[in-house]
């Protein structure tokens, strides 16, 4: 696990991230639970979490933690 700080939200992140995984995740607001990341070549959990903390800031909530599948 490595724990991810972007957009003030600090993000616990589990397995490897390859360019075409998912990510399971895990919101403070429940009924987000469940949302996907789209990610292109190259990306690595940094720029995973730069995206969904910015999607959650936008929704009100935050990032518990990701898990890549």
């Amino acid at each position: 696990m490595i724990t991810i700080i972007r957009n003030d939200q600090a993000v616990d992140c589990h397995g490897e991230w390859k360019w075409d995984s998912n990510a399971h995740c895990v919101f403070e607001d429940e009924n987000l639970d469940g949302v996907w990341c789209d990610s292109e070549e190259g990306w690595g959990w940094a720029e995973v979490v730069e995206e969904l903390t910015a999607y959650a800031k936008r929704e009100g909530t935050t990032v518990i933690e990701l898990s890549a599948v």
